[in-house]
């Protein structure tokens, strides 16, 4: 789960705030974001966040204090994207239920302060209270396809929601649809696709029921998941995959969790000195590479996320954890490239879950993959390299489905199918060489693959077989998140079989 919108920085949680974010990583939470309001609380929300590697932040002015907006502010919320911590430009919007500035001057704030996002290439967190007519207005005439974004505590109507979802924005639920007069909203709910709904709390506010009226914290946005998932009549489990994932591609949050897992494997394992960099048998020290890495095997581990979204309305459905390994080659000709071979496998145990308890169960899925593509290294003299990789996907799926026989009896039948696919990712090395073994790298990754060719079934998995609409036709497209982990050894080939002259 990933809260997406929670003030910590406010003075409710001066007294505890550590205790606040320790329970909320107890509870399950992943990541944190924190949207400022004002510049006079900017340094708090960055001490704040600079508390733990999974905390983040949005930087922007409130509409409630659309009058600090100027040029000065501006450049200051500029320099301050710089920083790995900000994820997006918020909270910002309008408010005309208060209406502590003028509204032309929350208009323009407004404005002024997408342009800078879209500038930054960064998504919007917008704020919005009884000003629903001039907020679209303004998303729609700044959306040129470079505007990303989500409407928090989302509270409009239902044509308010479709106008957003057409421009592509995000929709964030709090604990207000938990309220007992939340009926319109709570359909709202039910209406908005999975895949475009983020979880937020909005701490300290907006508690959901059972602890309305109490401070709201973190830890409780698993409340508005579970009220979701009832609204919706899905799984919880679906809908923290999915807002999850929505969350990590809106702000950007695959990179830092590598980079975050990156140094502190490096602080664990590596001291070595750096004038290891240096051949001392060489008589003109000759500049050398530490690590020999010629060629090199891994077993491989990861947890697969599978995404399909069906068509035509897109509706995505997601498989989450699902335990994925194999094994890999490498080979790097030189310091700055490699090339890799991987075998991974992984089963699916849902559609057994689903029908164990039938007269005949079918079978767990089993997919298998090849996997061919090459990386380029960053920073090849490193002790910790950076990469980005691109590469072939080759997957099997083997499955089994329920068919109607003449006798109006389903039997069980087997099915097989092919794809290709292309994958990218990022990810880390960290070196560390053994004498007379060989060096032995600690990788990192996390990988996607997109399926070039759509599945076309005559059938629709996502129903039971005794339900109507089982025998309807289905296509979907697929890709795969893949975080993955395994530990490469490279012999030292050149000291076994090198001859003495």
């Amino acid at each position: 789960m990933i809260d997406t919108h929670a003030h910590l920085f406010d003075d409710p949680f001066d007294e505890d705030f550590e205790k606040v974010v320790q329970d909320a990583f107890k509870e399950g939470i992943e990541a944190i974001l924190m949207p400022a309001i004002e510049p006079k609380t900017f340094q708090k929300m960055f001490e704040k966040v600079n508390y733990d590697s999974r905390l983040f932040c949005s930087i922007g002015i409130h509409p409630h204090n659309a009058l600090e907006v100027n040029e000065v502010t501006l450049q200051l919320i500029e320099r301050y994207t710089n920083n790995e911590k900000v994820k997006a430009i918020g909270e910002i919007g309008l408010d005309y239920y208060y209406d502590f500035a003028p509204r032309d001057v929350q208009i323009s704030a407004f404005e002024k302060q997408i342009e800078l996002a879209k500038k930054c290439d960064l998504p919007i967190i917008v704020h919005n209270r009884e000003s629903n007519d001039d907020l679209m207005r303004v998303l729609k005439s700044q959306q040129n396809g470079s505007l990303s974004g989500v409407l928090h505590c989302f509270s409009g109507d239902f044509a308010m929601l479709k106008e957003a979802l057409d421009l592509g924005m995000y929709i964030s639920f709090t604990g207000n649809i938990t309220f007992k007069k939340a009926e319109e909203l709570r359909e709202i709910v039910r209406i908005t696709p999975l895949n475009r709904i983020l979880l937020e709390t909005d701490s300290p506010w907006m508690s959901p029921v059972p602890f309305r009226g109490n401070r709201n914290e973190p830890k409780m946005v698993k409340l508005v998941a579970e009220k979701i998932a009832e609204i919706k009549s899905v799984n919880i489990k679906e809908v923290i995959e999915m807002t999850s994932l929505s969350a990590k591609k809106l702000f950007k949050l695959f990179l830092i969790i590598i980079m975050t897992m990156s140094f502190g494997f490096t602080n664990l394992i590596f001291a070595q000195d750096e004038d290891e960099y240096y051949d001392e048998t060489t008589s003109n020290q000759e500049e050398v590479p530490l690590y020999y890495k010629m060629f090199g095997i891994a077993p491989v581990f990861g947890t697969n996320t599978v995404v399909n979204t069906y068509k035509p309305n897109d509706y995505d459905s997601a498989q989450d954890g699902l335990l994925t390994i194999g094994a890999a080659i490498f080979s790097n000709p030189v310091d700055w490239l490699f090339f890799e071979f991987a075998y991974l496998t992984f089963s699916d145990k849902k559609p057994y879950n689903d029908t164990k308890d039938a007269p005949i169960p079918l079978d767990i899925e089993k997919h298998k993959m090849i996997e061919i593509g090459s990386g380029i290294i960053l920073n090849p003299n490193g002790k910790v390299n950076f990469y980005g990789n691109l590469g072939y996907s080759h997957s099997n799926s083997d499955f089994s489905r329920y068919v109607l026989t003449q006798n109006d009896k389903y039997i069980k039948e087997n099915y097989s199918i092919s794809h290709n696919g292309i994958y990218y990712g990022i990810g880390f090395f960290a070196n560390m060489y053994i004498e007379g073994a060989g060096t032995f790298v600690l990788n990192g990754e996390w990988r996607l693959t997109n399926i070039l060719e759509n599945t076309k079934l005559d059938y629709d998995p996502r129903v039971l077989y005794t339900e109507p609409g089982y025998n309807e036709p289905t296509e979907y497209s697929t890709f795969y998140s893949i975080p993955r982990a395994s530990i490469i050894w490279y012999p030292p080939l050149d000291e076994w079989f090198k001859t003495k002259k």
